[in-house]
């Protein structure tokens, strides 16, 4: 009787390693896709939230150098792109078919829009102007290391 029970246990609940390290392996394979594509929705959104922190730090430096009406258009302008952000963001939820074949996503737009304030901080370093705000420092810290070692 105990062997009968066995069986259908068996039947039931694989008992060998074989499956079992089948089942794990799938598990993490799964998983591990999970991350990626977890992690490259991070860093995009990461990306586009260090661009809008640009917007933010130039705007203050332009507001402690005097010019106020420049910080308020740069502000107006991080308005309206963000905005415009989040419609499209939203556009592309509502529009969502998930049997629809996608092109893989690619980092390089989100890359290339913060070259353009990265670009601005280099123009800066060649004036040699300083900036007093974390990020701006920080990318002109890097920008005047690299400078120095390459271009001097």
């Amino acid at each position: 009787m105990d062997s009968g029970l066995t069986h259908r246990l068996r039947q039931f609940v694989p008992l060998s390693a074989l499956s079992l390290c089948c089942r794990v392996s799938f598990g993490l394979q799964c998983a591990g896709e999970s991350f990626r594509t977890i992690g490259s929705i991070l860093f995009r959104l990461a990306l586009v939230l260090i661009f809008f922190w640009y917007l933010c730090e130039f705007a203050a430096e332009l507001t402690a150098a005097g010019h106020q009406n420049w910080a308020y258009a740069l502000h107006a302008a991080s308005v309206f792109l963000a905005l415009t952000f989040i419609v499209l963001v939203g556009m592309g939820i509502w529009k969502f078919d998930p049997n629809a074949k996608l092109a893989p996503p690619s980092i390089m737009p989100y890359i290339l829009m913060n070259l353009v304030p990265i670009a601005v901080v280099a123009v800066a370093v060649q004036a040699g102007h300083e900036f007093s705000t974390p990020l701006l420092k920080f990318t002109y810290s890097i920008l005047k290391q690299f400078k120095d070692a390459y271009l001097s």
